[in-house]
């Protein structure tokens, strides 16, 4: 290697430090073009099919572990079960299941992570705004609530912060005359919803 070649190889650190100088839109155009330049999957969802070659998973379907490789299904690997016949790919059972852009889905998380709102999401990713809606439900809907049932003995909890959602209205049958006959109002409105 020449000296000259040496001189240009940038450090990790030195990477890390100019992407944490970036903003954080620049830092989310970076994210997207890296994720779309390679190809169409990213590693971390390429994880499970690794499971399930080196047979460390199971079939989605009858909970088998006797599968063999089946052929390829629009790119990613498709499987069949011998102890059910059925045929499944890696992302059977997962919210990526029918999903055409699977190279989106990874900004997609790093964008919701951010709370971005559904709007920015659609310019940022170039996706439809029903599609961006269909994704975050699909998202949402696949982290089940724990309903208790996996805890066993003694259970301790140090915080517990729950979010209130639900949408007061209220309805007056007459217009309020002042301030303190409107608070009064609120008032009670808020003591039914409780």
């Amino acid at each position: 290697m020449s000296k000259d070649k040496k001189t240009s190889v940038m450090r990790f650190q030195e990477v890390w430090a100019l992407a944490k100088s970036l903003s954080k839109e620049e830092r989310l155009q970076l994210v997207i073009s890296l994720t779309q330049s390679n190809s169409n999957e990213t590693n971390v969802f390429r994880s499970r099919c690794n499971a399930l070659i080196n047979k460390q998973s199971v079939c989605p379907f009858c909970g088998g572990k006797h599968y063999i490789r089946f052929g390829k299904m629009r790119g990613s690997q498709r499987f069949k079960c011998k102890d059910c016949g059925r045929t499944f790919t890696e992302y059977t059972g997962t919210w990526l299941e029918g999903i055409h852009k699977k190279s989106l889905a990874e900004p997609y998380l790093l964008l919701m992570i951010e709370h971005c709102p559904l709007d920015k999401i659609r310019k940022q990713l170039n996706m439809n705004k029903k599609t961006t809606f269909d994704w975050r439900h699909k998202i949402l809907s696949s982290y089940e609530q724990d309903k208790g049932s996996e805890f066993e003995g003694v259970v301790e909890s140090d915080e517990t912060f729950l979010n209130n959602l639900k949408k007061v209205t209220v309805i007056y049958s007459e217009k309020p005359v002042n301030a303190a006959a409107r608070a009064k109002l609120v008032e009670l409105a808020q003591i039914k919803r409780l």
